[in-house]
């Protein structure tokens, strides 16, 4: 229990994307100045809670150290969401490429200090599941190299190469593009936006690896529940739905990781009562 003067802490995630060093760190820091937790933000972060006030400062310092950016408005990573399992499971990587130069934007450009606090980016491969949560402003990719603009859940029939894609975003922010008409008449109707089955369980990466999804109790993780799954060494992406995805795994290593995941309290079952609802 968070006492007085205790404080949340928000860590970002750049597209919800956390190496396993950067979780081991996490768990040392929620097990030594937190209250033993690590919570699931509703933006693909993770928050550090009953972070006393004279740890503050040790604690960003340790962020640093391991890469990672604790919440500040106007240079949030968090604001830019990616299609979980894009570049893996369908989509492309590309998308995770642009997330990375339109973060790096955002934190350098004076004027994205006037965003609103809770203005977010979508990248969505086009399946649907970014736009399903309503960014502001998303880029939804509908070819193998271009992506249409949505503004404000509307579509613009803007289309842009995926080169592009990132500036294009940054300038409809910037002028609060409104979205616009189209010859065929439809171009402004709101796109597909698909609320995903739940990525929790086993599944089938193109490449022939295999990517796992669990969920834990409440959207947390324990300090030794994140040291469990940092103990893996693989890629790892919180959802904003929050699951936790294990990517990247040879058939041997994923069998082995949910038989020793799920006796610590990690669901790899898609009917688990642990999913966040979805309507």
């Amino acid at each position: 229990m968070s006492r007085s003067g205790d404080h949340l802490v928000h860590v970002s995630l750049p597209g919800g994307r956390i190496s396993a060093d950067q979780l081991a760190a996490l768990a040392g820091a929620a097990a030594e100045w937190g209250d033993g937790h690590l919570v699931h933000t509703g933006r693909a972060g993770l928050q550090l809670r009953g972070v006393a006030a004279e740890h503050r400062a040790v604690l960003s310092d340790r962020l640093a150290e391991n890469g990672l950016a604790e919440h500040s408005v106007g240079a949030d990573i968090r604001q830019v969401m990616v299609s979980p399992l894009s570049g893996r499971i369908g989509g492309t990587d590309e998308l995770w490429a642009i997330a990375d130069r339109l973060g790096a934007s955002l934190r350098s450009a004076a004027w994205t200090l006037d965003l609103p606090d809770d203005f977010w980016f979508g990248l969505d491969d086009g399946r649907g599941d970014v736009l399903a949560h309503a960014p502001d402003i998303a880029g939804v990719r509908d070819g193998e190299t271009t992506a249409e603009l949505v503004v404000g859940g509307q579509r613009t029939g803007r289309v842009v190469d995926l080169a592009e894609l990132a500036a294009a975003l940054l300038d409809a922010a910037r002028s609060d593009a409104p979205a616009t008409d189209d010859a065929d008449g439809d171009r402004t109707a709101p796109p597909s936006q698909t609320r995903p089955a739940p990525r929790v369980g086993w599944f089938d990466q193109d490449d022939g690896r295999v990517l796992l999804g669990a969920v834990t109790a409440d959207g947390r993780l324990t300090a030794r529940q994140a040291e469990f799954a940092a103990a893996i060494g693989a890629p790892l992406i919180i959802t904003i739905d929050r699951e936790l995805l294990i990517a990247d795994l040879t058939e041997g290593v994923a069998e082995t990781v949910v038989r020793v995941l799920a006796p610590q309290g990690f669901s790899f079952d898609a009917n688990s009562p642990w999913i966040q609802h979805r309507n």
